[in-house]
């Protein structure tokens, strides 16, 4: 083994270990990676490394191309929210019981994932199976991960399905080896994939419900009572006694049916539950607090609970909140955060109350604990508030499926349409896949179905 094959294996170990440890976003790695491989071709003192141009030569292919416009797509058919009309009937199936149901869901999931990017599938579904979970009498846990596995035996039939397909088949199309070898046609992986796919959905349907882990969900940590609490805003005054104190000094953690929250200094959260923090002249407290809990801290001296407007600062509120869950997205900014790093309570005006994962509840280790996808939180604020937050892509809220929007919903024929256009005339051989792909981007663009900043960021 060469001094070049040592230094690739290198790097590719620490890329892996960067992977696992998360302590910096998967893009960063992978873009440090690529510009130390670059600029060691760039110096040139190793005889069997690849040169510059032969580095960029990669990008010559047209896979990559070819996957982010299918990414497009798939974006497009969940902007038009065709996804979700199709999950709103999934409703009507319920009284057929778990077994039969659980056939058609992932019947419908494995087809639809055949033709677009599995995570658009799987994100739009996760509140719709978690309510539908609830009919059926049955933990959420025995229905998604099933999920997640049909739409990745559906994405194995075909070409489009999964973007590592197309990528295969542009570097067979490309290959020096084989000059003669056939780009992989639609159709082509599933006298494979059928079988394996009809077998993995009658397994996961027979055994599904007793070999799957039965997990509550994260907002059962608290019970109904628990629920029914108003979130309240308080300014510590000039006069108040918390000044220089401590949270463990002052009296806010005695008072019955409170809890702290998050403490705001300025525009910007300073809570950090700990020991050292010292309460300030004009700090805003959020605490939520039952209706006995509100009584009770209106009575603390200094601290003013209710709308005071003789003291001439941002009136306070007090309004009654709500509790959900949500995940984290695949491509949120919040990952490799921690809480106070993605000053997550000054930006959505929401608390996080606890943190899942894999499981385990990291409530005690909040303050410490960096967010990774698929963490599942246990969020706090009002109404409007949570509805700010589901219009970003921060996180995926799972206390009720996506509304559809109107005014995007006569565009679903279109995408469809591209959609249909694409598996024609890549199967009969009219167009190559990436032609084809392409093509459908630009109708897309044209006809006004998804925006060009939505495609980018896809």
């Amino acid at each position: 083994m060469g001094i070049e094959t040592a230094i690739a294996f290198v790097l590719l170990g620490t890329a892996l270990i960067s992977f696992v440890l998360e302590k910096v976003s998967m893009d960063i790695t992978a873009i440090t990676l690529f510009a130390t491989i670059a600029c060691i071709s760039s110096i040139g003192f190793l005889e069997f490394w690849p040169s510059v141009t032969e580095v960029f030569s990669v990008f010559s292919n047209d896979a990559p191309l070819t996957i982010a416009s299918m990414f497009i797509l798939s974006t497009s058919l969940s902007k038009c929210h065709v996804l979700e009309q199709i999950s709103n009937y999934l409703g009507k199936f319920c009284h057929l019981g778990y077994e039969k149901f659980m056939l058609v869901l992932l019947c419908l999931v494995a087809l639809v994932s055949a033709f677009i990017n599995n995570t658009p599938v799987v994100v739009v579904l996760l509140p719709v199976v978690i309510s539908l979970s609830r009919k059926l009498d049955v933990s959420s846990s025995k229905m998604l991960i099933p999920v997640s596995y049909a739409s990745i035996c559906g994405g194995c039939c075909t070409l489009v399905g999964t973007s590592t397909n197309i990528l295969a088949s542009g570097i067979m199309e490309s290959s020096d080896l084989f000059p003669e070898m056939q780009p992989m046609s639609m159709f082509e992986l599933a006298k494979i994939g059928m079988p394996l796919m009809v077998f993995a959905l009658a397994f996961l349907v027979m055994f599904g419900r007793r070999l799957l882990p039965d997990r509550e969900a994260l907002s059962s940590i608290i019970s109904e009572i628990e629920r029914k609490e108003f979130l309240t805003e308080a300014i510590v005054l000039s006069n108040s006694a918390l000044i220089g104190k401590t949270i463990e000094e002052s009296k806010i953690k005695t008072i019955k049916g409170t809890r702290l929250l998050d403490i705001v200094r300025g525009n910007l959260s300073v809570f950090e539950r700990n020991e050292t923090l010292k309460f300030r002249k004009g700090d805003k407290i959020i605490l939520s607090c039952k209706p006995e809990g509100i009584i009770e801290a209106q009575e603390l001296e200094g601290l003013d609970i209710f709308n005071q407007p003789s003291l001439g600062i941002e009136h306070v509120s007090s309004k009654e909140s709500v509790m959900v869950e949500a995940i984290v997205g695949p491509s949120s900014s919040l990952i490799s955060k921690t809480l106070q790093e993605a000053n997550f309570r000054s930006r959505f005006n929401l608390s996080i109350l606890a943190i899942h994962r894999k499981g385990k509840n990291l409530n005690k280790t909040i303050n410490e604990t960096k967010f990774r996808p698929s963490d599942t939180l246990l969020i706090l604020g009002t109404e409007e508030s949570i509805e700010g937050l589901r219009k970003t892509e921060e996180v995926i809220l799972l206390d009720q499926a996506p509304l559809p929007v109107k005014n995007m919903r006569n565009k679903s024929p279109i995408v469809l349409s591209v959609l249909f256009g694409i598996v024609t005339f890549v199967s009969f051989g009219i167009l190559p896949i990436s032609t084809a792909s392409i093509l459908g981007v630009a109708i897309l663009f044209l006809t006004g179905c998804i925006k060009p900043n939505d495609a980018y960021r896809s």
